[in-house]
C-alpha cells in the first residue's frame, strides 16, 4: 500500500506554522503598542500608556507593568503618534513627520545675503555662528558699488557697514525658529549738511536765516535691537525676516526690515 507523503507532511506542518505565526505577532504587537511623542524641541520620545487629556500627560518608557508613570506638560509636545495610528497636533501640523525618520537637523553655520539691498545697488552678506544651545553671533557686512546719494533712503546713503550681535532664539524646531537679539551697527554714510547764514532784506529791515545745503561723509555707529522668523526652505536653505529697529534717535535711525536667505552648513 502507498504511503501518501503529502498528508503526513501537511498535518504536523499545519500547527508548527500555527505556533511560528503567534510567536511572530506577539513580539509584533509588543513593539507597536507604544506612542511616539514629537517634542516641541527636535527630539522624539517612545511612550507607553500614554493619556490622551489634560494639560499635564502620564506615560511610561517600559510595557513594564511595574515601571512608574511619568509626566510631560502639553505645551511641550509638538504633535503625537499614537499607538492605534491616530494623531494628535498641538502646533498646526509643523514637526509631525509621515514616518520616524529624523529630519536633517540645522548646522552652526549660516551664510548668505540680504535680499534688500540689492535693489539699490548695494551688496549684504551676512554669517551667523551657532555658540551655544539657543545662541548665535550674527554679523552683517554691507557695502555700496556706486556713489552714495545723501537725499536717498537708507541703502542709499549708506557707503558701508558693520553690524555684529547676538541673538537669542526662544523658540526653536527642525523647520523654524524664531529669536530677539542686539546688535551694534557701524558705518559711513552720506549726511545732508545745511550751511546757515544771516541774511538782512533792507526792504523789510529784518534779518532772516537762510542756508545752504551741501552733503558730506559721516562714521557713526547704534546699538539695534531685531526680532527675527527663521523659515527652513529645504534641506540646507533658510529665509529670514527681520525687523531692525535703533536704539537711539540719531543718525542712522532708520527701521530696517530684511529678508536673507542663508546656507546651512
Amino acid at each position: 500500500m502507498p504511503v501518501n507523503y503529502k498528508s503526513y507532511i501537511a498535518k504536523p506542518a499545519f500547527p508548527l506554522f500555527l505556533v511560528l505565526l503567534l510567536s511572530i505577532s506577539f513580539p509584533s504587537q509588543k513593539i507597536f503598542a507604544q506612542s511616539v511623542i514629537y517634542k516641541t524641541d527636535g527630539t522624539t520620545l517612545k511612550a507607553y500608556r500614554l493619556t490622551k487629556a489634560g494639560q499635564t500627560r502620564s506615560y511610561k518608557l517600559s510595557d513594564d507593568p511595574d515601571a512608574p508613570f511619568l509626566n510631560i506638560r502639553r505645551s511641550e509636545m509638538d504633535s503625537v503618534r499614537y499607538e492605534d495610528g491616530s494623531m494628535e497636533r498641538f502646533f498646526s501640523n509643523i514637526m509631525l513627520p509621515e514616518t520616524e525618520t529624523p529630519r536633517v537637523k540645522m548646522r552652526k553655520n549660516l551664510i548668505g545675503i540680504n535680499l534688500w539691498p540689492v535693489f539699490y545697488g548695494d551688496i549684504e552678506i551676512l554669517y551667523e555662528r551657532r555658540i551655544g544651545k539657543h545662541l548665535g553671533f550674527k554679523n552683517n557686512f554691507l557695502f555700496r558699488r556706486s556713489d552714495s546719494n545723501a537725499y536717498g533712503n537708507y541703502y542709499e546713503t549708506v557707503d558701508y557697514t558693520i553690524n555684529s550681535g547676538l541673538n537669542y532664539y526662544f523658540l526653536e524646531s527642525d523647520l523654524y525658529r524664531l529669536g530677539v537679539g542686539a546688535a551694534y551697527n557701524f558705518g559711513q554714510y552720506e549726511y545732508v549738511v545745511n550751511e546757515y547764514t544771516e541774511v538782512y532784506d533792507p526792504y523789510t529791515d529784518y534779518y532772516y536765516t537762510d542756508y545752504t545745503p551741501s552733503s558730506e561723509k559721516r562714521t557713526t555707529g547704534t546699538v539695534v535691537l531685531n526680532g527675527s522668523v527663521t523659515a527652513k526652505i529645504h534641506d540646507r536653505l533658510y529665509i529670514t525676516f527681520e525687523l531692525d529697529v535703533p536704539l537711539y534717535n540719531h543718525p542712522p535711525a532708520d527701521v530696517i526690515f530684511k529678508t536673507e536667505f542663508a546656507i546651512n552648513f
